[in-house]
């Protein structure tokens, strides 16, 4: 069974704690967190360019090891959220208008590394 909630984000630089937020109320209410975050090319371009203005201290590469010392366009985009419960794979759906995004667990999805 699929869950899926829409949501908007209302200041794109704060992207990262109104995502966990959304994330944190979806589990409240489903009993499980989202495995999957969608948006738009252009939410996520944005997503990206905050995350490099931002805070770029706090993005690591795939192993976790490395703090990224290039904009993410360079090595590839943004292609997840993590914290230590949960892990939200980055899908694209650009139907969704701008600034907008759905949370949803896909209990089918095959993710590369889901959280336990």
């Amino acid at each position: 069974m699929n869950t899926r909630e829409h949501h908007q984000f209302q200041e794109i630089k704060k992207w990262d704690a109104e995502l966990h937020d959304a994330a944190q109320a979806f589990k409240r209410e489903y009993g499980h967190f989202p495995n999957i975050l969608l948006a738009s090319d252009k939410t996520y371009s944005s997503i990206e360019n905050a995350a490099n203005v931002v805070a770029p201290q706090n993005f690591f590469g795939l192993k976790g090891k490395k703090v990224i010392q290039k904009p993410f366009s360079e090595v590839g985009g943004l292609q997840a959220f993590s914290t230590s419960n949960y892990k939200l794979e980055f899908c694209v759906d650009n139907k969704i208008p701008f600034s907008g995004y759905a949370l949803v667990r896909d209990t089918n999805a095959l993710l590369e590394d889901p959280v336990k």
